[in-house]
């Protein structure tokens, strides 16, 4: 199944020369340094990763094994059985390396286990265990920085002499081009008095890639967990390495070598969270794979009733970037990992607000092209919203919410309050198991057609029909068979007709051409044999579309400055202070804006005072907003001259 894949955009790009000259993060310009690996990735092959399914695990958070509250690797090693049983060829094990945070994404040292998690005997174990049982096991790699108490950043900024003092981008002061800027990311040392850069926060220390010292050091790391057995990396911010695209895609490259030297099925797959396919096509010269943040988008808003016709996007996106080239040697594969959602999103069930839709968009992820991640308890429908705390609370195993393999949100936590993981509300391992409609036997199924027709991962996909009020068509197909998957999208059960009958994947049953009900949020998922077209086009005749207009009506607290408000979102790329969209004041304290927008679409949006330190937040100052108290605030188009009445309970910059 390997391929042979580049694009015409990634060729020119290659042929600019990914070694030219190049900024660091402080601004500088530095020649890169010569011999940083080859310009093309060649020999990685984790062909084993088309078609597995991953299961994403925050090992604080899973099971405890010693009863002291914490997650561990015994934990994990001792249910194993659960996630064979639920279909799972691969973990995704997040940070599990030393750190001072609950979360891990500041690593004080690369070569050594959390201590909270176990020993590196337990790790080995745990990671022997899962090869005997067939489960393939990736670690989160932290390296666009290291932890501000990492010893390298210590001896960094105490001694200009140190060889460390080159990993990262420090200085007396801040670079002028950026002293004046709003959001910068230069820190000061209190203790020095030193400048350093750190892009995500002042605990997390950017490590400089101009320097083959520190690219060497972290292959050094790499090497040490490959030698461990793990099966590869997950890259956390990993299109965060440098401001200069050149040297974070060489850097890349020249990993992606490097790990293929030593083990060519070794998997990588890049958090390049972008929105543009454009954006992130460009990683995949560095990488084997990327996730695909745009589809889990996509999916959600499927599941809540929007039009789109995601397999035209996906195919088109795959035509872009997977598309051969005769005339290079470039040896690539693209393998699109798609979820759902992460430890950095709400849960699905929140996001959606209703267990059927999130029923739904698992069912539109496993009957996608790609190789599907799971994040630990969306399985069971898990909810939990910001802060991230709580999009990451204890794996609940039982009815009561307590007994053996049960974590807790100890003090370690920045927000210890266990919030989503309560008793007796039916979410949970045991009492879900013996549900034959539960979150958790769906997933089981999902997992079992995807995991005995392969064609799901890799196959041809063809749009055959999108509307009908809320139904959405396609087929696929490949050597091994053809397939028809019809979603029902909206709240209403639904009669088509089928022109073929067949297998009934889901419900495991034979059914013969002719009517077929499809109930409320519902799909079909049919194996047949013909070559007829399989469903009744007549059926499946996009609605004319409708444009409806809305009205956002915002009260603001008495203490709100005399500044201009911005409405800002999903429409126009959450830009931060576009004056297209500021609102006009009604009253003392009202404002009004409107906007038009197709029947059905949604938008994500909230508002500021023209920029992001001038932001909405709730009653006790945290970034939630609305009456769900969500990060964004979220709008439907389901009815003409809507007027949504909001309130601003408080501003981040106002006491």
């Amino acid at each position: 199944m390997k391929r042979r894949i580049l694009s015409l955009l990634l060729v020119a790009c290659m042929a600019i020369g990914l070694c030219a000259c190049g900024s660091d993060k402080k601004g500088e310009k530095t020649a890169q340094t010569e011999g940083k690996g080859e310009d093309n990735v060649i020999g990685i092959n984790p062909e084993w990763a088309e078609t597995t399914v991953f299961y994403e695990i925050f090992v604080r958070s899973f099971a405890d094994s010693n009863g002291d509250g914490i997650g561990d690797f015994k934990g994990i090693e001792e249910n194993l059985d659960y996630l064979k049983e639920l279909g799972i060829g691969a973990i995704w094990l997040m940070p599990m390396m030393e750190s001072t945070t609950y979360h891990g994404y500041d690593v004080v040292d690369y070569y050594a286990p959390n201590p909270d998690y176990g020993t590196m005997e337990e790790f080995d174990s745990l990671v022997n265990a899962c090869h005997e049982k067939g489960i393939k096991v990736i670690i989160d790699f932290v390296v666009n920085h290291t932890s501000s108490s990492n010893a390298w950043f210590k001896e960094a900024l105490a001694d200009e002499s140190s060889k460390y003092r080159e990993f990262y981008s420090i200085a007396d002061k801040i670079p002028v081009e950026e002293k004046d800027s709003t959001y910068s990311s230069w820190r000061q040392d209190e203790e020095t008095g030193m400048y350093y850069y750190a892009h995500y926060d002042k605990i997390m220390p950017d490590l400089n890639y101009n320097k083959q010292a520190v690219r060497d050091e972290i292959k050094n790391v790499a090497k040490f967990w490959l030698e461990h057995g793990v099966d590869g990396f997950r890259l956390d911010g990993s299109k965060e390495i440098d401001a200069d695209i050149k040297v974070t895609l060489s850097w890349w490259t020249e990993f992606t070598n490097f790990v293929a030297d030593i083990n060519k099925e070794a998997f990588i797959v890049g958090e390049n969270w972008t929105t543009e396919y454009a954006e992130v096509g460009r990683y995949y010269e560095a990488m084997p794979s990327s996730f695909n943040f745009i589809a889990a988008d996509a999916i959600l808003s499927m599941s809540k009733g929007q039009y789109i016709d995601i397999v035209d996007q996906m195919n088109k996106m795959r035509e872009r970037y997977t598309s051969k080239v005769e005339s290079t040697d470039v040896n690539a594969i693209m393998i699109d990992s798609v979820m759902i959602g992460n430890h950095d999103m709400d849960r699905v069930v929140t996001r959606v607000n209703s267990v059927e839709k999130a029923k739904l968009a698992a069912t539109v992820q496993f009957t996608l092209a790609g190789t599907p991640f799971i994040y630990y308890g969306e399985e069971i429908g898990q909810a939990g919203q910001k802060p991230d705390d709580n999009r990451r609370e204890p794996f609940d195993w039982y009815k009561s919410a307590d007994g053996k393999y049960m974590t807790k949100m100890t003090d370690i936590f920045f927000n210890p309050e266990l919030k989503y993981v309560v008793a007796d509300d039916g979410i949970s391992v045991e009492e879900e198991k013996s549900d034959d409609n539960s979150m958790l036997n769906h997933y089981k199924k999902l997992i079992a057609i995807r995991n005995e027709h392969k064609t799901f991962y890799n196959g041809t996909y063809e749009t055959l029909g999108m509307g009908g009020e809320g139904l959405y068509a396609y087929k696929v197909s490949d050597e091994n068979g053809q397939y028809l998957v019809v979603h029902n999208q909206r709240a209403k059960d639904k009669t088509i007709t089928l022109n073929v009958g067949g297998k009934d994947l889901y419900n495991d049953k034979d059914i013969e051409a002719g009517s077929y009900e499809l109930k409320a949020y519902e799909s079909l998922i049919l194996k047949y044999d013909s070559d007829k077209n399989p469903i009744n086009e007549s059926e499946f005749v996009q609605e004319q579309a409708k444009d409806f207009t809305v009205t956002f009506r915002l009260t603001v607290p008495e203490n709100t400055p005399d500044e201009p408000i911005y409405i800002i979102g999903t429409f126009d790329n959450w830009t931060v202070a576009d004056e297209k969209y500021i609102m006009t004041k009604v009253g003392d304290y009202t404002y009004e804006y409107t906007m038009t927008g197709p029947e059905l679409s949604g938008i994500e949006y909230k508002y500021n005072r023209g920029n992001w330190d001038a932001r909405e937040q709730n009653a006790d100052h945290i970034d939630l907003v609305g009456p769900l108290q969500k990060e964004n605030r979220e709008y439907t188009y389901y009815e003409d001259n809507y007027v949504v009445e909001d309130v601003i309970e408080s501003w981040s910059d106002v006491q």
